[in-house]
């Protein structure tokens, strides 16, 4: 299994992203964590968000993630202070476990980062501004196949 530290930027860990249908989770990489990313041989994206560079790996699984694989900074399950499960607020500092997945299908091939756990070491409230998603755009020459 492998690590990789990053900032939450889209959480989908207690529901299917409705595009995909699967658990997900992408985060936002700085310099030191896209060389990591790199080293590692993540499918990363380059874009930009006003004006200001953006890298980002996107992290999913076909199923729901068990209570014990979302963890805290205390490595006790990931819940709101009633018990019950919560998303990854926008901006948290999170440490994704995943595991590589050689995959084949119609001709073509590739390896998929399947998502296995999460730690959260630093929780925000979800409060990492953005205007409008149309106000992202990517560099498609670099765009990783998810």
């Amino acid at each position: 299994m492998k690590t990789i530290i990053g900032t939450s930027l889209f959480s989908n860990i207690l529901t299917q992203d409705t595009l995909s249908n699967k658990f997900s989770l992408t985060i936002l990489l700085d310099d030191e964590q896209r060389s990591d990313a790199e080293s590692q041989e993540l499918k990363i994206k380059v874009g930009s968000y006003q004006d200001t560079p953006q890298v980002t790996a996107r992290f999913s699984t076909k199923f729901e993630l068990p209570v014990k694989s979302v963890v805290g900074r205390d490595k006790l399950p990931f819940v709101s202070d009633t018990g019950s499960r919560k998303e990854i607020g926008k901006g948290s500092k999170v440490v994704v476990h995943y595991r590589d997945r050689a995959w084949s299908h119609l001709g073509k091939s590739g390896v998929s980062h399947d998502l296995v756990g999460i730690q959260v070491i630093e929780e925000s409230a979800g409060d990492l501004a953005f205007d409008s998603f149309e106000d992202s755009v990517f560099d498609e020459s670099n765009e990783a196949e998810y």
